[in-house]
């Protein structure tokens, strides 16, 4: 277990939530990180559970915004 986790929102983010994972484990930092999803209808979530085994992906049924 880390000491930093990091949530990353995302809601159609398929064009984004590559690029922002691949910085994110870039960093000499190790983090814990969760993706929570509200409600995509695009493949971001496939793309994170194929290319990012080791994110935590919280899916939401719609989107619930962004501070639920």
């Amino acid at each position: 277990m880390n000491k930093t986790t990091l949530v990353i929102p995302n809601y159609n983010g398929l064009a984004y939530i590559e690029n922002c994972l691949k910085s994110v484990f870039s960093s000499d930092t190790p983090a814990d990180v969760i993706v929570v999803d509200n409600g995509s209808t695009d493949s971001s979530c496939e793309l994170v559970e194929e290319k990012f085994p080791s994110v935590t992906l919280v899916k939401l049924g719609v989107n619930t915004g962004f501070c639920h």
